[in-house]
């Protein structure tokens, strides 16, 4: 009787050394494919949820791991992150920014122990668990850079709005195509080709960019466009020099010259005139500048001059500053803006304006519904015209029977 007594107890204390050695070696935990092998304490299964060794990880991941026993905290740190993980709580913190746990860390057998996937993905991991295997699969997601900030290419949404980003900034796009809201507003794009793969998309927005062609992303059921730039140059109050109205030329040349809504103008007038048996006006590029002009300044002095004393009626209302009729104007009269670039308005030539960004066929049937502008349009002497728009300001027109310089 006292030997199987003795027999029992040995076989209890055996199973007990053995159960935490067997329940250790059945959970592997491979990083990158290769399998971490723990000094002490090994992986556990907790309230239904794996617990793995913070040391024998986040050390083989790179992190160095520190441990403040007063405060019962472990911090782990890398170049980009630094996570702190406190003893019986469900919370933790990565640069500063709360997480929560399924299960709180906590001591077993002298190691600090804790679920890895919450942490894991808040540094940029991907944790997967194979259960007929009993394997933890550790991987790193991979990221992006944009601008100077790193961004993964699992997200499915991402604010880039006002980041001063160009057309080589956001090529790394394409790689995310997981995401389906994308805000790039305010930046500095003009192309969208690294964004005609993101099938996913379904809210973009363009605001204030400088973009001509939006058929890469014509895809996107809710497309915004918004009002796109056409300068890089904000005009200043007072007459350009030579060599600003030169730079202000090549800008622009830059932004891709005359706009698809400038051309469809002058196509547009040329059919009215058709059908009154006049002859076809010629794009002349001297006053598609100088309408471009009158354009921008409308939008970029709008509020700045006022009106000398008697050039309006008293009581009247203009809301698009003095351009056309004012020759006080800062820049000048038509006639004086044009000649600066090298258009010839002195003789039987003028301007018509509309407020606003307008459609082209809007534009055109607006002034052809105006006595003043219709007759303006349809003048047998026209042979040369200048179509400019500018977002948020004005549309300028300008005909004249000479050729530029």
């Amino acid at each position: 009787m006292k030997k199987l007594i003795a027999c029992i107890v040995i076989l209890v204390i055996t199973v007990t050394m053995i159960t935490p050695a067997f329940a250790q070696a059945q959970i592997r935990v491979l990083v990158e494919g290769e399998q971490i092998q723990f000094a002490g304490q090994g992986p556990a299964i907790i309230q239904g949820r794996t617990l793995v060794p913070v040391r024998g990880v986040f050390e083989h991941m790179g992190f160095a791991v520190q441990w403040d026993g007063g405060a019962q905290q472990a911090t782990l740190v890398n170049d980009n992150y630094t996570v702190v993980l406190t003893i019986g709580s469900s919370a933790f913190t990565n640069n500063g920014v709360r997480y929560t746990l399924d299960v709180p860390a906590q001591i077993i057998n002298g190691s600090t122990m804790l679920p890895l996937r919450a942490v894991l993905e808040s540094v940029g991991y991907d944790l997967g668990w194979n259960g007929a295997t009993s394997t933890v699969s550790i991987t790193e997601i991979p990221t992006i850079e944009i601008g100077d900030r790193r961004f993964r290419v699992t997200l499915t949404a991402l604010d880039l709005s006002n980041m001063d980003l160009t057309d080589d900034d956001i090529i790394p796009l394409q790689y995310m195509t997981n995401l389906t809201r994308l805000d790039l507003s305010g930046n500095q794009i003009r192309e969208l080709t690294a964004l005609a793969g993101l099938r996913s998309l379904t809210h973009i927005f363009l605001t204030n960019n400088m973009i001509r062609d939006f058929s890469p992303v014509e895809h996107v059921a809710n497309l915004n466009r918004g009002t796109q730039r056409m300068s890089s140059i904000t005009l200043p109050n007072r007459r350009l020099t030579d060599a600003e109205r030169q730079e202000w030329i090549a800008d622009y040349i830059d932004f891709g010259g005359a706009t698809a809504v400038e051309l469809e103008v002058i196509r547009l007038i040329n059919i009215e005139r058709a059908n009154y048996g006049l002859s076809q006006v010629q794009m002349d590029n001297s006053l598609m500048l100088a309408a471009r002009f009158f354009a921008q300044q409308a939008h970029d002095l709008r509020g700045i001059w006022t009106y000398p004393v008697g050039v309006y009626p008293a009581g009247r209302s203009h809301n698009f500053g003095p351009y056309a009729s004012n020759p006080s104007a800062r820049h000048g009269a038509s006639a004086n803006v044009a000649e600066a670039f090298g258009a010839n308005l002195r003789w039987n030539g003028g301007n018509w304006f509309s407020s606003g960004t307008m459609s082209a066929s809007s534009l055109v049937s607006g002034w052809m519904n105006s006595p003043g502008h219709r007759n303006y349009i349809l003048s047998p002497e026209h042979r040369f015209i200048g179509v400019g728009q500018f977002p948020g300001g004005v549309s300028y027109l300008f005909l004249t029977d000479q050729a530029s310089r």
